[in-house]
């Protein structure tokens, strides 16, 4: 009833609407690339519901702002120093242009 829903409502707990699969990516791709560990290519790709344009990806390498990294059968993408620096446009050049 309405004090349930209250109740919910003051603790963050507020019932939220599934999340498609491009907002899924970004989110993924936000939190992931700033870690140390990066983003798996594998993962990004079973969110995205494709795979990221290696385009766009290698234009970020080549400019020095990503590395694509090893990880036993899966590759990961890891910001660079130069990346870190400009974190915030180099999610959004993955999130915009190489999952769109």
């Amino acid at each position: 009833g309405h004090a349930a829903a209250l109740w919910r409502q003051q603790r963050g707990l507020t019932e939220q609407a599934p999340v498609s699969g491009e907002d899924a990516a970004a989110e993924y791709v936000l939190m992931s690339l700033r870690t140390q560990e990066g983003t798996s290519l594998a993962r990004l790709a079973t969110l995205a519901g494709q795979q990221p344009d290696q385009e766009t990806l290698s234009d970020l390498c080549a400019g020095g702002f990503l590395s694509i990294e090893p990880d036993g059968e899966d590759q990961r993408l890891v910001a660079t120093a130069r990346g870190r620096q400009l974190l915030n446009a180099v999610i959004e050049q993955v999130v915009l242009k190489a999952l769109r």
